[in-house]
């Protein structure tokens, strides 16, 4: 994702909006809402929200949109739900090695009290999913390989401050041949002593 594409959010005068609140990268990639996607089928379910792998109805790009699985009652619960788009849009400015094995964030926006996250495809599926296709035994070469793809990773995060506090087999995904990080909903600022949130990843 350029550094252009991020933006600062937007306020909402309603839950209710359609708008975005990752500014440009919405705009750049022509989203004005759900309907500017096919829903192909799901890929998970977590505790706040579902996975779905969609289809650009322009284009024909495809992309993992996260959906949180009720509506808002209040701001409060919004902010609450944003914590993980805050925390990848600081990871996404600026660059640098290791941004790479990150899952992309592109663009995040409310419609009917929803919020939707736009996230990169990890067409490979997760770390646990090869591990249950492998009935638990990974062979040295991929579990060496996913060390060094997780430590590159880990180490972005670290130099830009956060710490990931969920890393599993279930939020390692795989794409084009490399591991990447995902599910931010516990993450933190280092040494911060905001409340313990719980993981979304089932």
């Amino acid at each position: 994702l350029e550094e252009s594409a991020l933006a600062p959010f937007h306020r909402q005068n309603s839950l209710g909006d359609t708008q975005p609140l990752l500014g440009k990268g919405a705009k750049e990639l022509g989203i004005s809402g759900i309907s500017a996607f096919k829903v192909l089928r799901l890929l998970g379910t977590g505790t706040f929200a579902t996975v779905h792998l969609v289809e650009a109805r322009e284009g024909g790009q495809r992309f993992a949109l996260k959906k949180t699985r009720q509506r808002f009652r209040n701001r409060k619960a919004r902010d609450y739900q944003l914590h993980e788009v805050r925390v990848l849009q600081r990871l996404m400015e600026g660059g640098g090695a290791g941004l790479q094995h990150l899952v992309p964030l592109h663009a995040c926006w409310q419609e009917g009290g929803f919020l939707y996250v736009l996230l990169g495809l990890c067409a490979g599926g997760s770390l646990r999913d090869l591990q249950q296709h492998l009935n638990g035994a990974l062979p040295l070469t991929t579990l060496l390989a996913t060390l060094h793809d997780v430590c590159q990773g880990l180490g972005y995060v670290h130099r830009k401050g956060v710490v990931h506090l969920d890393v599993k087999p279930a939020n390692l995904l795989l794409s084009g041949g490399r591991v990447l990080l995902g599910d931010f909903g516990m993450a933190a600022e280092a040494g911060s002593t905001e409340d313990e949130r719980e993981g979304d990843t089932k």
